[in-house]
């Protein structure tokens, strides 16, 4: 469960290239349900599509993915405003640090992450916080391992350990 032990008003950053209207609806209940109680952010980042476009190798483009999102991370977090730290700060304090970790490999192993780290940060995109009851298009649906719904059955009048709160959507 990436939303456990997530304060009130924190923020989850996830992998989407779909429209915001679409990433909600791909949040199962559950989720939603925590999020609106929360108060929790939610932002996307197509980090794949950052990645690719870095790098043909895949190997690397799971590293530069992760680039992407530590990118998005600052630019979501309040570190930066908390510190008073201005973009220009941030990235020169990013690019020594490149510089100490990549600069054996070249100037353009430096620039690619730096490309990468701006790229997250840029990009990462806040969605809007939709309804509950919006269109459910989550593929997190396997059968539950602990009842959602007591649900009196039509042949006993009794609670059923595996009745859904919803139906599942029909070709699942």
């Amino acid at each position: 469960n990436p939303l456990d032990g997530m304060s009130e008003g924190g923020a989850l950053i996830w992998e989407s290239d779909e429209t915001a209207d679409e990433d909600w609806e791909r949040l199962p209940i559950w989720a939603r349900t925590e999020i609106l109680d929360k108060k929790i952010r939610v932002f996307t980042l197509s980090g794949f599509d950052v990645a690719r476009k870095a790098t043909k190798r895949a190997d690397l483009q799971l590293r530069m993915q992760g680039n992407a999102f530590l990118g998005a991370f600052f630019k979501v977090s309040p570190l930066l405003q908390d510190f008073e730290i201005s973009n220009e700060q941030f990235e020169e304090v990013v690019r020594n640090q490149y510089q100490k970790k990549f600069g054996k490999l070249g100037p353009a192993v430096v620039e690619s992450n730096m490309e990468v780290m701006t790229q997250g940060f840029g990009r990462v995109t806040e969605i809007e916080v939709g309804e509950l009851a919006a269109v459910d298009r989550s593929t997190l649906r396997g059968l539950p391992m602990l009842p959602l719904a007591a649900l009196p059955t039509a042949e006993s009048g009794e609670g059923c350990a595996t009745c859904r709160s919803h139906p599942l959507p029909e070709g699942q």
